[in-house]
């Protein structure tokens, strides 16, 4: 994962994590937090930018993540997958609060 400046372009970190990310949010209260989700290994990564610093490594999706955010309070992670799922994230603590399955075409879920 590398970061650049957004301001002049200059990179400003490489961070150790998956070399198959489908997608980056930043925290939305500061922007120094990034999360960033794996296809291949369904994986999202929790980094600190100022610090250079993993925090967290989130394991549970059986398929590649396809999507994640922060919630709009920082407070909860809310990501999706392939394996049909939506999961609901506590940042700090790094563990699964909920799991939604979704329904597949014949209404089994």
């Amino acid at each position: 994962i590398v970061l650049y400046s957004t301001t002049d372009g200059t990179l400003l970190h490489v961070f150790e994590g998956p070399t198959d990310v489908e997608w980056a949010r930043f925290h939305p209260k500061g922007g120094t937090v990034l999360l960033v989700g794996s296809i291949a290994d369904g994986t999202i990564w929790m980094y600190h930018t100022p610090s250079k610093q993993c925090l967290q490594v989130f394991v549970g999706h059986e398929g590649g993540v396809t999507d994640g955010v922060f919630t709009m309070d920082g407070k909860s992670i809310v990501s999706c997958g392939q394996d049909g799922t939506v999961r609901v994230w506590a940042p700090k603590k790094g563990v699964c609060k909920h799991v939604f399955r979704l329904m597949d075409v014949n209404g089994s879920g």
